[in-house]
């Protein structure tokens, strides 16, 4: 675990999003005591006192210091997300070599996998253990023919998740009926940055991994490109990456950070218009699917790998169980047991009504009363850390910055929408408290490194 450089600093991004049934998968709290089993003692004398039984010792857990992790480009499957996925794929019968694509124009391309559907032009080089995988989906039957090669319903140029979530059913759901995949690559928000309101977005984006996990399909998210043709474009592209991979975290699904992989390819892997991934020609033949050091220069090339090396980890770990250890959370989130936060980006998500309802005047100046259902997260940091807290959502909640105990009396920053409080050194509590008015809701927590 490496250890905040300065000037690092880092954002907590809190998604309250519509009413919503959630499953039940909240990290569990971590056992500090317990009986010990030991042979049976022997009895005894009549004339002499028994002992006094010793108090059983309660360790103290303690406390990590919150470290900026590096995350994977390609997702790595641990037990906590494997359960998550075989949970999600309980909830119907579907075809596990098949996967839907969702999207945008790079999405709907015939440079997106379509050239996977057969052997020509396909160049694994290094990455000959993908075969496997890439014949299985290619023997899957997406209506007639391959998953590869498939015109989907739910990708269109142009299409940004509004257009996706469109009609009835949806876009989306009209693909899922049309080809019944155990998967979707869901991977939106190339279009989305246009309208630079990443709140929207991430409602949208929850309700798309609503529409698809309860129909037991399994989204795999996605960042989206860099963009070169504008500099505040880019900085919107990666606010929305930020969101994706949080609700990834958060619901413990795949997440395939593109941006990251295309960031330092020749021209950032993009086309002339600075927003399209780009492709490895050979005298004007575009050729995707070639895996050499020269073909993942390219933009689309980098996407098919990585997309491919994620259904490979994935549709392992599913049918071998193999996954990575979890470390669990320390922690319910309530105020005497808090969730203790080890690491950035972080995702959590919990409903409303399961919440505690403990705390309420904080002392803070301009704090008015919070008598609502609360989420307590601890937090130590061993430098000074600048946060910015940002509430996404049609509903109404607040964010307290606390010391060293969960009191209200100790609240030292309280805010809403855009509050930012630079950590000292030590142990903080960060409560987000919810409106009784939005019971029902679910509450999405995010803490992550803010765009610079």
């Amino acid at each position: 675990m490496t250890s905040f450089l300065p000037p690092i600093v880092f954002a907590a991004s809190v998604l309250m999003l519509a009413p919503c049934a959630t499953p039940s998968d909240a990290e569990p709290p971590i056992a500090t005591g317990g009986e010990t089993i030991g042979h049976e003692a022997e009895a005894e004398p009549e004339d002499v006192e028994p002992s006094e039984p010793a108090e059983p010792s309660t360790p103290e857990i303690p406390d990590p210091s919150l470290a900026r992790a590096v995350p994977p480009i390609v997702p790595v499957i641990d037990s906590a997300m494997l359960a998550r996925l075989r949970t999600i794929a309980a909830a119907s019968d579907r075809q596990a070599d098949v996967f839907a694509k969702m999207g945008g124009s790079s999405i709907e391309s015939r440079a997106f996998l379509h050239c996977f559907a057969t052997e020509r032009n396909v160049e694994l080089a290094e990455f000959e253990s993908l075969r496997p995988t890439i014949e299985f989906f290619r023997g899957g039957r997406a209506e007639r023919g391959s998953p590869f090669s498939r015109v989907s319903l739910a990708a269109r140029v142009g299409w940004s998740l509004r257009q996706g979530l469109a009609g009835r059913p949806s876009h989306a759901l009209q693909e899922v009926r049309a080809i019944d995949p155990r998967y979707a690559l869901a991977f939106f928000g190339g279009n989305d940055v246009q309208g630079r309101n990443e709140r929207r977005f991430a409602e949208r984006l929850e309700e798309l991994a609503l529409q698809l996990t309860t129909r037991g399909v399994v989204p795999i998210l996605g960042a989206t490109t860099p963009r070169g043709d504008d500099p505040e474009m880019d900085e919107w592209a990666r606010k929305y990456n930020r969101v994706t991979r949080g609700l990834a975290r958060a619901w413990r699904l795949p997440y395939i950070d593109f941006y990251e992989a295309l960031t330092g390819l020749p021209g950032n892997g993009l086309a002339g218009d600075g927003v399209h991934p780009n492709v490895l020609l050979d005298g004007g033949r575009g050729l995707p699917c070639v895996f050499t050091e020269h073909g993942l220069e390219h933009g689309q090339n980098q996407r098919n790998l990585r997309t491919v090396e994620a259904l490979d980890g994935i549709r392992r770990a599913m049918e071998t169980g193999d996954a990575e250890a979890t470390t669990p959370l320390h922690g319910e989130g309530s105020a005497t047991s808090p969730l203790r936060l080890r690491e950035i980006p972080f995702g959590d998500r919990a409903v409303v009504t399961e919440l505690t309802r403990a705390l309420d005047g904080y002392s803070c100046e301009g704090a008015a009363p919070a008598p609502g259902a609360e989420r307590v997260y601890r937090i130590r940091v061993d430098e000074a850390v600048p946060l910015e807290f940002n509430v996404y959502g049609p509903v109404e909640a607040r964010i307290f910055v606390l010391g060293d105990t969960p009191d209200p009396a100790g609240c030292v920053s309280a805010g809403a929408e855009d509050h930012q409080y630079i950590l000292t050194p030590g142990v903080h509590h960060v409560v987000v408290e919810v409106d009784e008015a939005s019971e029902g809701a679910a509450l999405m927590l995010v803490v992550d490194a803010p765009v610079l």
